[in-house]
């Protein structure tokens, strides 16, 4: 009965038409992927990069504390992920960050502040949106500023779930300050 059923589905012209659309959206879909993967890469390799610290990590060998600063860009969201990092979890992305790292990280600047990156690249987003036409030296400037004071200024936790809205961070996001990012 059931197969009788399913033979009859498949001579039906809509149900035809609905599987020749399904399959071109899933082709679509993945040239999409595709694309913005492209898109992605190309570009960290033309971005001028503004690296800060979007962790630290700290080692001690019973002799000796080594600390090790990892960047990433908060216009591109590059980072300097190492290869032994990568496993199953990891985007098609982050697999070839290793590799533009290398190529890219000598063209950009560095700045001396430690935070997260999502918390950086939504500031630098914010302060594009008002500042469009702003240079990379004013843009240092002003994210400076505004770390500072999200930092400064005490706010209770609804005003804070607010702030994360407002910034476009996942909810729950709690690495604001410097602290937060530093791992033993």
């Amino acid at each position: 009965m059931i197969k009788l059923i399913l033979s009859l589905l498949k001579t039906d012209s809509k149900v035809q038409q609905y599987i020749a659309t399904s399959t071109s959206n899933s082709e679509n879909l993945a040239r999409l992927h595709a694309l913005k993967k492209d898109i992605g890469l190309a570009q960290m390799k033309d971005c001028y990069h503004v690296f800060v610290t979007r962790e630290i990590i700290r080692s001690y060998d019973g002799h000796r504390t080594d600390t090790y600063n990892r960047l990433g860009c908060i216009k591109c969201g590059l980072k300097d992920i190492h290869t032994s990092e990568l496993d199953f979890t990891s985007s098609s992305i982050e697999e070839e960050m290793p590799s533009i790292y290398q190529e890219t990280a000598r063209s950009g600047v560095r700045i001396d502040v430690a935070c997260s990156l999502a918390l950086a690249m939504a500031i630098y987003s914010g302060i594009l949106k008002k500042h469009p036409t702003i240079t990379d030296q004013e843009m240092v400037r002003y994210f400076k500023l505004a770390l500072q004071d999200i930092r400064k200024t005490p706010v209770t936790r609804q005003h804070q779930d607010k702030r994360i809205r407002r910034l476009g961070l996942h909810p729950g996001f709690s690495a604001w300050n410097e602290k937060d990012i530093i791992h033993n």
